[in-house]
């Protein structure tokens, strides 16, 4: 099987007929790279080792493509996901959201990310999407990669959040107190605000009792502070116990003192500023904190920092770092994010050390930082698509369902394709090697796909469902179910704070609706009109525009 993976490599080159075989040496030689999608191009490497690997890179300069971060099944702690899955998961999806964008990720190149719990939760920080999900450790040494909107990439250093940096605010208040925010997506103790994002889940999981206020956002949450990220107040629920979390909204959950403050601040429409800063200071946590995280889109955890501009570090003397292992990690220079995953554990590629891996990424590349992320059997790289490495995780399926690399002609890079069943044997089988695992998280090259938008239906339009239909909590099926509702349901049209309503995603177009009183996002292939705004309705209603 594993020359069958090796000879489609060959294979693969020779139908492009765009490069020859791959080929190395100490000085770095490289064969071509082969463009697997706008901005995005692709390489094998077979080193001396013998080591087999497989490098992405995308061009920082493109300003069509980004990369995105991604949370197994768009929640934490939620059991894992195979990066494969998390791709088609998001591919075709909404990217980074504002009231003038809206564009659609095609997601070209996916990796696996950093380590993770018994519960596939990451085990450090993690930034999905914009929003921070997950805080970083303070004061755990380095933290991980990250990508701003700006377009600017670094490895994160050693960080902190400093409790006078986290706190909500309230523009419209009189009364000019702030509130301290005492952790996000966590478990919420007496007298505190805990911070509930998207990537919790689909609601809060919290009791009856205490106050939970829905804040609708212009944009994701970024870490942000001075100004922070505004928002308005949708909702306000006070003991009506877990509260649904839309893809475009933050839930503010308080008991105690906390809880009043909240009460004595806020009415609905009233603007909220949330104010969340890390910032970082040398690897060893001695010094000043003066480099701040403003503005990141991606971050998530990495496992070391191999190189650290430009300097090559083996420091670790851990059997982990200098044993030749599968390995993947992200790298950059100014004109390159790289994506690096080696194989190992077999005699087909024997893997690499961290300093391999650095001196890899440095002198045949050109990158100047790299950071390791979860290396071993979680070691994956898929392109539009395709697993293009030979993972080593064992695993118990269905030989129908075993998807080792077989090239086809029509395909710019390798497509999977089902190995049949042998005669007689069992199923499932047993034990089976290259298998992709299931991990935490994942980061992702994009090709972002401009927005488009329906003109079937105005702001307030009447509508009907034609047939039953599930109201979701964003534009996608990648969102999670908010309530199924039968046909002939009725509602209205609602406006969107970031002008998503009627955005094309998954492959339809998807309109927010309030349907009977169930307010959430709905295809527009399930719903019917019935006629335009009643005469006299407020078409301003609940509808307040965020002011810088």
């Amino acid at each position: 099987m594993r020359l069958k993976i090796y000879l489609s490599h060959i294979l693969l080159c020779l139908l492009l007929v765009a490069c020859s075989l791959p080929f190395f040496d100490v000085q770095g030689a490289q064969s071509p790279w082969i463009s697997v999608g706008p901005g995005i191009d692709y390489q094998h490497f077979s080193l001396p080792g013998p080591v087999e690997t497989y490098v992405a890179r995308m061009d920082r300069h493109n300003q069509g493509v980004t990369l995105e971060s991604v949370v197994a099944n768009g929640k934490l702690a939620s059991g894992g996901e195979t990066v494969s899955s998390m791709a088609s998961r998001i591919d075709q999806s909404i990217s980074q959201w504002s009231p003038t964008s809206g564009n659609r990720n095609r997601v070209v190149v996916a990796i696996n990310g950093s380590g993770y719990t018994a519960n596939a939760e990451p085990k450090s920080g993690m930034i999905v999407s914009g929003f921070y999900a997950k805080r970083f450790d303070d004061l755990g040494g380095g933290s991980g990669f990250g990508w701003r909107l700006d377009r600017s990439a670094f490895i994160g250093k050693c960080v902190s959040h400093e409790p006078d940096q986290q706190f909500v605010s309230f523009p419209d208040s009189s009364t000019g107190e702030t509130l301290k925010i005492d952790g996000v997506n966590v478990g919420r103790g007496p007298n505190q605000l805990i911070i509930y994002t998207p990537q919790y889940g689909e609601n809060t999981r919290t009791s009856t009792g205490e106050l939970e206020v829905v804040i609708e956002l212009g944009q994701p949450l970024l870490p942000q502070s001075n100004p922070g990220v505004l928002g308005n107040v949708r909702e306000i629920r006070d003991g009506a116990g877990s509260t649904p979390i839309p893809f475009d909204t933050v839930v503010l959950s308080a008991s105690g003192s906390a809880r009043q403050i909240l009460l004595n601040n806020l009415a609905i429409n009233a603007r909220v500023e949330i104010n969340q800063r890390i910032q970082h200071s040398d690897w060893d946590c001695n010094g000043e904190n003066t480099f701040s995280w403003a503005g990141t889109y991606a971050s998530m955890h990495g496992d070391y920092a191999v190189l650290r501009e430009g300097e090559v570090y083996p420091k670790s003397e851990d059997a982990g770092a200098t044993n030749r292992q599968p390995r993947t990690a992200i790298a950059y220079n100014q004109d390159f994010i790289f994506f690096i995953v080696v194989d190992g554990r077999s005699d087909y590629s024997v893997g690499m050390s961290f300093e391999e891996l650095a001196v890899f990424s440095r002198d045949t590349l050109g990158a100047t930082s790299a950071i390791a992320q979860d290396g071993g059997g979680s070691t994956d790289m898929v392109i539009n698509g395709a697993v293009m490495n030979h993972p080593v995780s064992k695993c118990t399926i269905s030989a129908q369902t075993y998807l080792p690399l077989v090239t086809q002609a029509s395909s710019p890079v390798s497509t999977p394709q089902a190995v049949p069943t042998p005669a007689g044997s069992p199923t499932p089988v047993p034990d089976v090697f290259a298998c992709e695992r299931a991990v935490a998280n994942s980061m992702m090259m994009v090709y972002l796909e401009p927005g488009v938008r329906s003109g079937s239906y105005y702001n307030f339009d009447q509508i009907i469902t034609s047939q039953a239909a599930d109201i979701r909590l964003g534009p996608g099926t990648n969102f999670g179910l908010l309530q199924s509702v039968p046909a002939g349901s009725t509602g209205i049209i609602l406006p969107h704070l970031g002008n998503l309503s009627g955005i094309l995603a998954k492959g339809a177009y998807w309109w927010k609706v309030d349907l009977n009183g169930v307010v959430g996002w709905i295809s527009e292939n399930n719903l019917s009109y019935i006629n335009s705004p009643p005469v006299g309705l407020d078409l301003n209603m609940e509808f307040v525009d965020i002011e810088p």
